[in-house]
Protein backbone atom coordinates (compact mmCIF):
# COMPACT_ATOMS: atom_id res chain seq x y z
CA UNK A 1 0.00 0.00 0.00
CA UNK A 2 3.06 2.26 -0.28
CA UNK A 3 3.72 2.40 3.46
CA UNK A 4 5.77 -0.83 3.67
CA UNK A 5 9.55 -0.63 3.69
CA UNK A 6 11.47 -3.33 1.85
CA UNK A 7 15.03 -3.79 3.21
CA UNK A 8 17.85 -3.37 0.72
CA UNK A 9 20.71 -5.87 0.27
CA UNK A 10 23.05 -3.63 2.25
CA UNK A 11 20.60 -3.49 5.17
CA UNK A 12 20.27 -7.29 5.16
CA UNK A 13 24.08 -7.45 5.55
CA UNK A 14 23.88 -5.07 8.48
CA UNK A 15 25.04 -2.03 6.54
CA UNK A 16 23.39 1.28 5.69
CA UNK A 17 23.08 2.72 2.25
CA UNK A 18 25.69 5.36 1.48
CA UNK A 19 24.23 8.84 1.63
CA UNK A 20 25.05 11.34 -1.04
CA UNK A 21 27.66 13.88 -0.11
CA UNK A 22 26.23 17.27 0.80
CA UNK A 23 26.57 20.01 -1.77
CA UNK A 24 29.86 21.83 -1.61
CA UNK A 25 31.70 18.86 -0.11
CA UNK A 26 33.73 16.19 -1.93
CA UNK A 27 33.25 12.51 -1.31
CA UNK A 28 36.29 10.90 0.27
CA UNK A 29 38.57 9.23 -2.26
CA UNK A 30 39.82 5.66 -1.77
CA UNK A 31 43.34 6.98 -1.12
CA UNK A 32 42.12 9.35 1.60
CA UNK A 33 40.10 6.54 3.14
CA UNK A 34 43.12 4.24 3.25
CA UNK A 35 45.22 6.91 4.95
CA UNK A 36 42.46 7.60 7.46
CA UNK A 37 41.98 3.93 8.30
CA UNK A 38 45.70 3.38 8.56
CA UNK A 39 45.89 5.93 11.36
CA UNK A 40 42.60 5.05 13.11
CA UNK A 41 42.71 1.26 12.90
CA UNK A 42 40.36 -1.16 11.16
CA UNK A 43 40.52 -2.52 7.61
CA UNK A 44 43.37 -1.45 5.36
CA UNK A 45 43.63 -2.54 1.73
CA UNK A 46 46.25 -2.17 -0.96
CA UNK A 47 47.30 -3.84 -4.17
CA UNK A 48 47.53 -7.60 -4.27
CA UNK A 49 50.84 -9.37 -4.61
CA UNK A 50 50.85 -11.74 -7.54
CA UNK A 51 52.98 -14.75 -8.31
CA UNK A 52 54.44 -14.99 -4.80
CA UNK A 53 51.50 -15.77 -2.54
CA UNK A 54 51.95 -12.27 -1.16
CA UNK A 55 49.96 -10.04 1.12
CA UNK A 56 46.83 -8.65 -0.48
CA UNK A 57 45.43 -6.89 2.56
CA UNK A 58 46.89 -5.67 5.79
CA UNK A 59 44.30 -5.69 8.53
CA UNK A 60 41.46 -7.87 9.71
CA UNK A 61 41.02 -9.45 6.30
CA UNK A 62 44.70 -10.42 6.10
CA UNK A 63 44.46 -13.22 8.63
CA UNK A 64 43.83 -13.20 12.36
CA UNK A 65 41.57 -10.31 13.22
CA UNK A 66 42.94 -10.27 16.73
CA UNK A 67 46.50 -9.71 15.54
CA UNK A 68 45.38 -6.89 13.26
CA UNK A 69 43.32 -5.04 15.84
CA UNK A 70 46.16 -5.09 18.37
CA UNK A 71 48.70 -3.41 16.07
CA UNK A 72 49.28 0.22 16.94
CA UNK A 73 48.59 2.80 14.21
CA UNK A 74 52.29 3.71 13.97
CA UNK A 75 53.40 0.14 13.38
CA UNK A 76 50.52 -0.44 10.99
CA UNK A 77 51.67 2.55 8.95
CA UNK A 78 55.22 1.11 8.79
CA UNK A 79 53.88 -2.15 7.38
CA UNK A 80 51.73 -0.34 4.84
CA UNK A 81 54.73 1.66 3.59
CA UNK A 82 56.63 -1.54 2.81
CA UNK A 83 54.33 -1.82 -0.19
CA UNK A 84 55.11 1.61 -1.59
CA UNK A 85 56.68 1.92 -5.00
CA UNK A 86 59.45 4.26 -3.90
CA UNK A 87 62.43 2.21 -2.61
CA UNK A 88 63.42 5.07 -0.29
CA UNK A 89 60.03 4.81 1.42
CA UNK A 90 60.41 1.05 1.81
CA UNK A 91 63.92 1.48 3.15
CA UNK A 92 62.85 4.09 5.70
CA UNK A 93 59.98 1.89 6.87
CA UNK A 94 62.34 -1.06 7.34
CA UNK A 95 64.70 1.07 9.40
CA UNK A 96 61.77 2.24 11.53
CA UNK A 97 60.75 -1.39 12.11
CA UNK A 98 64.31 -2.32 13.02
CA UNK A 99 64.40 0.49 15.58
CA UNK A 100 61.02 -0.20 17.13
CA UNK A 101 61.19 -4.00 17.45
CA UNK A 102 63.49 -4.14 20.50
CA UNK A 103 61.20 -1.87 22.56
CA UNK A 104 57.71 -2.09 21.02
CA UNK A 105 54.74 -3.63 22.82
CA UNK A 106 54.21 -7.37 22.67
CA UNK A 107 51.04 -6.84 20.65
CA UNK A 108 52.99 -4.90 18.03
CA UNK A 109 55.78 -7.49 17.76
CA UNK A 110 53.16 -10.24 17.41
CA UNK A 111 51.39 -8.26 14.71
CA UNK A 112 54.61 -7.67 12.82
CA UNK A 113 55.47 -11.36 13.02
CA UNK A 114 52.00 -12.25 11.80
CA UNK A 115 52.38 -10.23 8.60
CA UNK A 116 56.14 -10.58 8.13
CA UNK A 117 56.28 -13.82 6.04
CA UNK A 118 54.31 -12.35 3.15
CA UNK A 119 56.19 -9.08 3.26
CA UNK A 120 59.54 -10.84 3.59
CA UNK A 121 58.89 -13.02 0.54
CA UNK A 122 58.66 -9.86 -1.53
CA UNK A 123 61.47 -7.95 0.14
CA UNK A 124 64.13 -10.61 -0.48
CA UNK A 125 63.46 -10.22 -4.21
CA UNK A 126 63.67 -6.42 -4.20
CA UNK A 127 65.98 -4.96 -6.84
CA UNK A 128 67.30 -2.37 -4.38
CA UNK A 129 70.25 -3.86 -2.51
CA UNK A 130 69.73 -1.61 0.53
CA UNK A 131 66.15 -2.79 0.89
CA UNK A 132 67.22 -6.45 0.83
CA UNK A 133 69.95 -5.77 3.39
CA UNK A 134 67.63 -3.83 5.68
CA UNK A 135 65.02 -6.61 5.52
CA UNK A 136 67.66 -9.00 6.92
CA UNK A 137 68.36 -6.61 9.78
CA UNK A 138 64.65 -6.56 10.59
CA UNK A 139 64.67 -10.37 10.46
CA UNK A 140 67.55 -10.38 12.95
CA UNK A 141 65.64 -8.15 15.35
CA UNK A 142 62.48 -10.21 14.89
CA UNK A 143 64.40 -13.37 15.75
CA UNK A 144 65.77 -11.77 18.91
CA UNK A 145 62.37 -10.43 19.94
CA UNK A 146 60.07 -13.31 18.99
CA UNK A 147 62.30 -16.29 19.74
CA UNK A 148 60.28 -19.52 19.76
CA UNK A 149 57.15 -17.58 18.86
CA UNK A 150 58.40 -17.70 15.24
CA UNK A 151 57.70 -21.44 15.04
CA UNK A 152 54.22 -21.11 13.47
CA UNK A 153 55.67 -18.85 10.74
CA UNK A 154 58.83 -20.89 10.11
CA UNK A 155 57.65 -22.88 7.10
CA UNK A 156 56.49 -19.70 5.38
CA UNK A 157 59.81 -17.96 6.10
CA UNK A 158 62.35 -20.71 5.45
CA UNK A 159 62.29 -20.58 1.63
CA UNK A 160 63.00 -16.87 1.19
CA UNK A 161 65.32 -16.97 4.19
CA UNK A 162 67.48 -19.63 2.55
CA UNK A 163 67.34 -17.74 -0.74
CA UNK A 164 68.59 -14.56 0.95
CA UNK A 165 71.60 -16.44 2.36
CA UNK A 166 72.84 -16.87 -1.22
CA UNK A 167 72.15 -13.35 -2.45
CA UNK A 168 74.60 -12.01 -5.03
CA UNK A 169 75.46 -9.22 -2.61
CA UNK A 170 77.80 -10.46 0.11
CA UNK A 171 76.48 -8.09 2.74
CA UNK A 172 72.88 -9.22 2.22
CA UNK A 173 73.90 -12.88 2.32
CA UNK A 174 76.00 -12.39 5.45
CA UNK A 175 73.15 -10.61 7.28
CA UNK A 176 70.71 -13.39 6.36
CA UNK A 177 73.16 -16.05 7.58
CA UNK A 178 73.73 -14.19 10.84
CA UNK A 179 69.99 -14.07 11.49
CA UNK A 180 69.70 -17.78 10.72
CA UNK A 181 72.62 -18.58 13.04
CA UNK A 182 70.98 -16.55 15.78
CA UNK A 183 67.71 -18.42 15.39
CA UNK A 184 69.16 -21.92 15.06
CA UNK A 185 72.44 -22.67 16.79
CA UNK A 186 74.47 -25.84 16.30
CA UNK A 187 72.73 -28.85 14.81
CA UNK A 188 69.36 -27.09 14.95
CA UNK A 189 70.10 -25.63 11.51
CA UNK A 190 70.14 -29.08 9.91
CA UNK A 191 67.06 -30.15 11.87
CA UNK A 192 65.26 -27.04 10.64
CA UNK A 193 66.11 -27.81 7.01
CA UNK A 194 64.90 -31.38 7.45
CA UNK A 195 61.69 -30.23 9.13
CA UNK A 196 60.92 -27.77 6.31
CA UNK A 197 62.22 -29.89 3.42
CA UNK A 198 58.95 -29.94 1.47
CA UNK A 199 58.47 -26.16 1.68
CA UNK A 200 62.10 -25.50 0.73
CA UNK A 201 62.01 -27.67 -2.39
CA UNK A 202 58.66 -26.29 -3.46
CA UNK A 203 59.81 -22.68 -3.03
CA UNK A 204 63.22 -23.04 -4.68
CA UNK A 205 62.03 -25.46 -7.35
CA UNK A 206 59.47 -22.91 -8.49
CA UNK A 207 62.19 -20.41 -9.38
CA UNK A 208 64.44 -22.84 -11.28
CA UNK A 209 61.76 -24.78 -13.19
CA UNK A 210 58.69 -22.55 -13.57
CA UNK A 211 59.37 -18.84 -13.23
CA UNK A 212 60.57 -16.70 -16.12
CA UNK A 213 61.90 -13.15 -16.13
CA UNK A 214 58.45 -11.89 -17.09
CA UNK A 215 56.44 -13.91 -14.58
CA UNK A 216 58.86 -13.05 -11.80
CA UNK A 217 58.30 -9.35 -12.42
CA UNK A 218 54.49 -9.52 -12.40
CA UNK A 219 53.01 -7.28 -9.73
CA UNK A 220 56.45 -5.90 -8.82
CA UNK A 221 57.76 -2.37 -8.92
CA UNK A 222 60.41 -3.40 -11.47
CA UNK A 223 59.28 -2.81 -15.05
CA UNK A 224 62.39 -1.76 -16.99
CA UNK A 225 63.83 -4.58 -19.12
CA UNK A 226 67.38 -4.45 -17.64
CA UNK A 227 65.98 -4.47 -14.10
CA UNK A 228 63.65 -7.36 -14.91
CA UNK A 229 66.54 -9.40 -16.34
CA UNK A 230 68.83 -8.56 -13.42
CA UNK A 231 66.16 -9.58 -10.93
CA UNK A 232 65.63 -12.93 -12.66
CA UNK A 233 69.36 -13.68 -12.88
CA UNK A 234 69.90 -12.81 -9.22
CA UNK A 235 66.97 -14.86 -7.96
CA UNK A 236 67.62 -17.95 -10.10
CA UNK A 237 71.31 -17.96 -9.19
CA UNK A 238 70.47 -17.70 -5.49
CA UNK A 239 67.84 -20.44 -5.82
CA UNK A 240 70.34 -22.82 -7.45
CA UNK A 241 72.97 -22.18 -4.77
CA UNK A 242 70.37 -22.50 -2.01
CA UNK A 243 69.23 -25.78 -3.51
CA UNK A 244 72.84 -27.01 -3.58
CA UNK A 245 73.26 -25.93 0.04
CA UNK A 246 70.17 -27.86 1.07
CA UNK A 247 71.25 -31.04 -0.76
CA UNK A 248 74.75 -30.91 0.74
CA UNK A 249 73.54 -30.14 4.27
CA UNK A 250 70.74 -32.60 4.98
CA UNK A 251 71.46 -36.28 5.68
CA UNK A 252 70.90 -39.03 3.12
CA UNK A 253 67.69 -40.37 4.73
CA UNK A 254 66.14 -36.93 4.24
CA UNK A 255 67.23 -36.86 0.59
CA UNK A 256 65.68 -40.29 0.12
CA UNK A 257 62.38 -38.95 1.45
CA UNK A 258 62.65 -36.01 -0.97
CA UNK A 259 63.56 -38.18 -3.96
CA UNK A 260 60.27 -37.59 -5.75
CA UNK A 261 60.43 -33.80 -5.37
CA UNK A 262 64.09 -33.71 -6.38
CA UNK A 263 63.43 -35.89 -9.41
CA UNK A 264 60.66 -33.53 -10.45
CA UNK A 265 63.13 -30.63 -10.41
CA UNK A 266 65.94 -32.51 -12.17
CA UNK A 267 63.68 -33.87 -14.89
CA UNK A 268 62.25 -30.46 -15.77
CA UNK A 269 63.35 -29.38 -19.26
CA UNK A 270 63.73 -25.75 -18.17
CA UNK A 271 66.16 -26.69 -15.39
CA UNK A 272 69.08 -27.96 -17.49
CA UNK A 273 68.45 -25.32 -20.15
CA UNK A 274 69.76 -22.80 -17.62
CA UNK A 275 73.24 -23.89 -18.81
CA UNK A 276 72.57 -21.83 -21.96
CA UNK A 277 71.47 -18.71 -20.10
CA UNK A 278 73.13 -15.45 -21.10
CA UNK A 279 74.17 -14.74 -17.53
CA UNK A 280 77.38 -16.33 -16.30
CA UNK A 281 76.01 -16.14 -12.76
CA UNK A 282 73.18 -18.51 -13.66
CA UNK A 283 75.38 -20.91 -15.67
CA UNK A 284 78.01 -21.06 -12.95
CA UNK A 285 75.40 -21.69 -10.25
CA UNK A 286 73.92 -24.55 -12.28
CA UNK A 287 77.34 -26.24 -12.56
CA UNK A 288 77.92 -25.71 -8.84
CA UNK A 289 74.63 -27.47 -8.15
CA UNK A 290 75.55 -30.25 -10.61
CA UNK A 291 78.78 -30.93 -8.70
CA UNK A 292 76.89 -31.20 -5.40
CA UNK A 293 74.19 -33.34 -7.01
CA UNK A 294 76.80 -35.76 -8.39
CA UNK A 295 78.12 -36.29 -4.87
CA UNK A 296 74.83 -36.50 -2.97
CA UNK A 297 72.09 -37.34 -5.49
CA UNK A 298 73.68 -40.17 -7.45
CA UNK A 299 70.62 -42.50 -7.46
CA UNK A 300 68.30 -39.66 -8.45
CA UNK A 301 70.58 -38.38 -11.22
CA UNK A 302 71.13 -41.93 -12.51
CA UNK A 303 67.46 -42.14 -13.52
CA UNK A 304 68.07 -39.64 -16.33
CA UNK A 305 71.85 -39.31 -16.53
CA UNK A 306 72.31 -38.53 -20.22
CA UNK A 307 70.99 -34.95 -20.12
CA UNK A 308 72.95 -33.72 -17.05
CA UNK A 309 76.13 -35.46 -18.25
CA UNK A 310 75.86 -33.79 -21.65
CA UNK A 311 75.24 -30.40 -20.06
CA UNK A 312 78.18 -30.74 -17.66
CA UNK A 313 80.63 -31.97 -20.32
CA UNK A 314 79.62 -29.11 -22.63
CA UNK A 315 80.50 -26.68 -19.84
CA UNK A 316 84.18 -26.99 -20.79
CA UNK A 317 83.41 -24.79 -23.82
CA UNK A 318 82.46 -21.82 -21.67
CA UNK A 319 84.71 -18.80 -22.16
CA UNK A 320 83.73 -17.18 -18.85
CA UNK A 321 86.49 -17.97 -16.37
CA UNK A 322 84.22 -18.22 -13.34
CA UNK A 323 81.75 -20.46 -15.18
CA UNK A 324 84.55 -22.64 -16.55
CA UNK A 325 85.87 -23.13 -13.03
CA UNK A 326 82.47 -24.39 -11.88
CA UNK A 327 82.05 -26.55 -15.00
CA UNK A 328 85.47 -28.17 -14.61
CA UNK A 329 84.70 -28.91 -10.97
CA UNK A 330 81.38 -30.47 -12.02
CA UNK A 331 83.10 -32.66 -14.65
CA UNK A 332 85.52 -33.92 -12.01
CA UNK A 333 82.68 -34.68 -9.57
CA UNK A 334 80.76 -36.56 -12.26
CA UNK A 335 83.87 -38.58 -13.12
CA UNK A 336 84.55 -39.43 -9.47
CA UNK A 337 81.05 -40.01 -8.10
CA UNK A 338 79.11 -41.09 -11.19
CA UNK A 339 81.17 -43.64 -13.16
CA UNK A 340 77.98 -44.42 -15.09
CA UNK A 341 78.31 -41.04 -16.83
CA UNK A 342 80.94 -42.48 -19.21
CA UNK A 343 78.39 -44.91 -20.62
CA UNK A 344 75.47 -42.46 -20.55
CA UNK A 345 77.04 -40.54 -23.44
CA UNK A 346 79.72 -41.09 -26.07
CA UNK A 347 82.62 -39.54 -24.16
CA UNK A 348 84.87 -39.39 -27.23
CA UNK A 349 82.34 -37.07 -28.86
CA UNK A 350 80.81 -35.35 -25.84
CA UNK A 351 83.94 -34.68 -23.76
CA UNK A 352 87.27 -35.23 -25.50
CA UNK A 353 87.07 -32.52 -28.22
CA UNK A 354 86.32 -29.84 -25.63
CA UNK A 355 88.88 -31.27 -23.21
CA UNK A 356 91.63 -31.27 -25.86
CA UNK A 357 90.80 -27.67 -26.73
CA UNK A 358 90.94 -26.66 -23.07
CA UNK A 359 94.36 -28.32 -22.71
CA UNK A 360 95.65 -26.56 -25.84
CA UNK A 361 94.58 -23.23 -24.35
CA UNK A 362 96.33 -23.92 -21.04
CA UNK A 363 93.09 -23.97 -19.08
CA UNK A 364 92.34 -20.37 -20.13
CA UNK A 365 91.91 -18.55 -16.80
CA UNK A 366 91.68 -21.76 -14.75
CA UNK A 367 95.26 -23.02 -15.09
CA UNK A 368 95.69 -23.91 -11.41
CA UNK A 369 92.41 -25.82 -11.19
CA UNK A 370 93.14 -27.61 -14.47
CA UNK A 371 96.59 -28.59 -13.25
CA UNK A 372 95.17 -30.01 -10.01
CA UNK A 373 92.39 -31.84 -11.87
CA UNK A 374 94.49 -33.51 -14.57
CA UNK A 375 95.58 -36.62 -12.72
CA UNK A 376 92.31 -37.20 -10.78
CA UNK A 377 90.36 -36.89 -14.03
CA UNK A 378 92.69 -39.14 -16.03
CA UNK A 379 92.59 -41.92 -13.45
CA UNK A 380 88.76 -41.94 -13.63
CA UNK A 381 88.52 -42.26 -17.42
CA UNK A 382 87.67 -45.89 -18.21
CA UNK A 383 89.79 -48.10 -20.47
CA UNK A 384 87.01 -48.18 -23.04
CA UNK A 385 87.52 -44.43 -23.59
CA UNK A 386 91.34 -44.47 -23.34
CA UNK A 387 91.67 -47.36 -25.78
CA UNK A 388 94.74 -49.49 -26.46
CA UNK A 389 98.24 -48.25 -27.16
CA UNK A 390 99.50 -44.76 -26.38
CA UNK A 391 97.34 -42.67 -28.72
CA UNK A 392 95.23 -41.22 -25.91
CA UNK A 393 98.33 -40.47 -23.82
CA UNK A 394 100.00 -38.69 -26.73
CA UNK A 395 96.89 -36.51 -27.21
CA UNK A 396 96.82 -35.79 -23.47
CA UNK A 397 100.46 -34.72 -23.12
CA UNK A 398 100.75 -33.18 -26.59
CA UNK A 399 97.76 -30.87 -26.16
CA UNK A 400 98.85 -29.96 -22.65
CA UNK A 401 102.36 -29.12 -23.89
CA UNK A 402 100.85 -26.67 -26.40
CA UNK A 403 98.78 -25.13 -23.63
CA UNK A 404 101.81 -24.63 -21.41
CA UNK A 405 103.66 -22.79 -24.17
CA UNK A 406 100.58 -20.68 -24.93
CA UNK A 407 99.72 -19.82 -21.33
CA UNK A 408 103.28 -18.97 -20.34
CA UNK A 409 102.09 -16.84 -17.44
CA UNK A 410 100.95 -19.99 -15.65
CA UNK A 411 103.51 -22.33 -17.20
CA UNK A 412 105.05 -23.42 -13.90
CA UNK A 413 101.67 -24.34 -12.42
CA UNK A 414 100.70 -26.30 -15.53
CA UNK A 415 104.07 -28.05 -15.62
CA UNK A 416 103.35 -29.40 -12.15
CA UNK A 417 100.27 -31.18 -13.40
CA UNK A 418 102.06 -32.22 -16.60
CA UNK A 419 104.83 -34.04 -14.77
CA UNK A 420 102.38 -35.67 -12.36
CA UNK A 421 100.82 -37.25 -15.44
CA UNK A 422 104.29 -38.17 -16.73
CA UNK A 423 105.02 -39.94 -13.43
CA UNK A 424 101.81 -41.95 -13.75
CA UNK A 425 102.50 -42.86 -17.39
CA UNK A 426 106.05 -44.00 -16.52
CA UNK A 427 104.54 -46.51 -14.10
CA UNK A 428 102.51 -48.09 -16.88
CA UNK A 429 103.11 -51.69 -17.92
CA UNK A 430 102.63 -50.73 -21.56
CA UNK A 431 105.93 -50.03 -23.33
CA UNK A 432 104.38 -47.47 -25.70
CA UNK A 433 102.97 -45.43 -22.81
CA UNK A 434 106.35 -45.31 -21.05
CA UNK A 435 108.09 -44.16 -24.21
CA UNK A 436 105.39 -41.54 -24.75
CA UNK A 437 105.99 -40.15 -21.24
CA UNK A 438 109.76 -39.94 -21.77
CA UNK A 439 109.44 -38.35 -25.20
CA UNK A 440 106.93 -35.67 -24.24
CA UNK A 441 108.67 -34.98 -20.94
CA UNK A 442 111.85 -33.91 -22.78
CA UNK A 443 110.01 -32.27 -25.67
CA UNK A 444 108.27 -29.97 -23.22
CA UNK A 445 111.71 -28.69 -22.15
CA UNK A 446 112.64 -28.08 -25.78
CA UNK A 447 109.36 -26.22 -26.35
CA UNK A 448 109.94 -24.06 -23.28
CA UNK A 449 113.34 -23.00 -24.61
CA UNK A 450 111.58 -21.11 -27.38
CA UNK A 451 110.05 -18.76 -24.82
CA UNK A 452 111.68 -15.51 -23.76
CA UNK A 453 113.52 -15.58 -20.41
CA UNK A 454 112.69 -19.27 -20.06
CA UNK A 455 115.96 -20.68 -18.67
CA UNK A 456 114.91 -20.56 -14.98
CA UNK A 457 111.63 -22.26 -15.92
CA UNK A 458 113.45 -24.91 -17.99
CA UNK A 459 115.90 -25.57 -15.15
CA UNK A 460 113.06 -26.17 -12.71
CA UNK A 461 111.22 -28.53 -15.06
CA UNK A 462 114.44 -30.41 -15.89
CA UNK A 463 114.79 -31.03 -12.17
CA UNK A 464 111.24 -32.37 -12.02
CA UNK A 465 111.90 -34.71 -14.93
CA UNK A 466 115.16 -36.00 -13.50
CA UNK A 467 113.45 -36.72 -10.18
CA UNK A 468 111.09 -39.06 -12.01
CA UNK A 469 113.59 -40.97 -14.13
CA UNK A 470 116.12 -42.82 -11.92
CA UNK A 471 113.76 -45.33 -10.24
CA UNK A 472 112.32 -46.39 -13.57
CA UNK A 473 115.64 -46.56 -15.40
CA UNK A 474 117.27 -48.70 -12.68
CA UNK A 475 114.73 -51.53 -12.89
CA UNK A 476 116.44 -54.88 -13.48
CA UNK A 477 114.05 -56.00 -16.24
CA UNK A 478 114.64 -52.81 -18.22
CA UNK A 479 115.17 -53.50 -21.93
CA UNK A 480 117.25 -50.41 -22.59
CA UNK A 481 114.89 -49.02 -25.25
CA UNK A 482 113.81 -46.23 -22.94
CA UNK A 483 117.46 -45.31 -22.35
CA UNK A 484 118.09 -45.02 -26.08
CA UNK A 485 114.93 -42.98 -26.60
CA UNK A 486 115.75 -40.72 -23.67
CA UNK A 487 119.30 -40.18 -25.00
CA UNK A 488 117.96 -39.15 -28.40
CA UNK A 489 115.45 -36.74 -26.92
CA UNK A 490 117.99 -35.28 -24.49
CA UNK A 491 120.43 -34.72 -27.36
CA UNK A 492 117.82 -32.59 -29.12
CA UNK A 493 117.28 -30.73 -25.87
CA UNK A 494 121.02 -30.02 -25.49
CA UNK A 495 121.24 -28.76 -29.05
CA UNK A 496 118.28 -26.44 -28.45
CA UNK A 497 119.85 -25.28 -25.21
CA UNK A 498 123.14 -24.44 -26.97
CA UNK A 499 121.26 -22.43 -29.59
CA UNK A 500 119.41 -20.60 -26.84
CA UNK A 501 122.71 -19.72 -25.13
CA UNK A 502 124.21 -18.50 -28.39
CA UNK A 503 121.25 -16.22 -29.01
CA UNK A 504 121.48 -14.80 -25.52
CA UNK A 505 125.24 -14.28 -25.88
CA UNK A 506 125.06 -12.69 -29.35
CA UNK A 507 126.37 -9.05 -29.29
CA UNK A 508 124.22 -6.18 -30.51
CA UNK A 509 124.93 -2.71 -31.92
CA UNK A 510 128.33 -1.20 -31.10
CA UNK A 511 129.44 -4.39 -29.37
CA UNK A 512 129.60 -6.12 -32.76
CA UNK A 513 132.37 -3.80 -34.07
CA UNK A 514 134.46 -4.20 -30.91
CA UNK A 515 134.18 -7.96 -30.97
CA UNK A 516 134.92 -8.28 -34.72
CA UNK A 517 138.70 -7.84 -34.16
CA UNK A 518 138.81 -9.65 -30.82
CA UNK A 519 140.24 -13.23 -30.76
CA UNK A 520 137.74 -16.04 -30.38
CA UNK A 521 137.42 -17.21 -26.78
CA UNK A 522 135.69 -20.47 -27.62
CA UNK A 523 132.67 -19.43 -25.59
CA UNK A 524 130.32 -21.49 -27.77
CA UNK A 525 132.35 -24.62 -27.11
CA UNK A 526 132.41 -23.95 -23.39
CA UNK A 527 128.65 -23.33 -23.41
CA UNK A 528 128.07 -26.59 -25.22
CA UNK A 529 130.30 -28.40 -22.77
CA UNK A 530 128.48 -26.86 -19.84
CA UNK A 531 125.11 -27.79 -21.33
CA UNK A 532 126.28 -31.34 -21.96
Amino acid sequence: NGSCHYPTTLELMGKKEKEAAPRGKKAASSGRSADLLATQGGFVGFETLSGEGGLGYLGAAGGSGEADEDISPAVRQMLVKLKKKDPTTRLKSLKDLESCLPSCADEDSSGILHHWPRLYQRLVLDNERRVRASSQRVMQQLVLRAGKSMAPQLKALIGPWLLAQHDTNRDVAALAKDAFETAFAGDKKIKTLVFCKAEILQYLGNYVTVQTAESLSDGCHTTEAPDVAARYERVVMAALLALAHFVAAVPQPCLAECAESLQEILSAARFWKLAKHDSGLVRGALYDFAAVAAKHLGPTLALELKRPTTVVFNGLKDQDGNVLRSALNAVLHFAVHLPECWTAVDARKALLPDLWQLLREGGRTCAALLSDSLLPLFTRIPEAVVGSGAGFHQEWLGNLQKGIVKNVRHADVLCRGFFECVRTFLASTTQEVVECALKYGVRLLVALLSLKSSLPLVTAQLGRLCALLPPKLREQDHTGQEVQLLSQELLQFVQALVQKQQVLAAPTGAETADLATAPSSGSADSTAAAAA
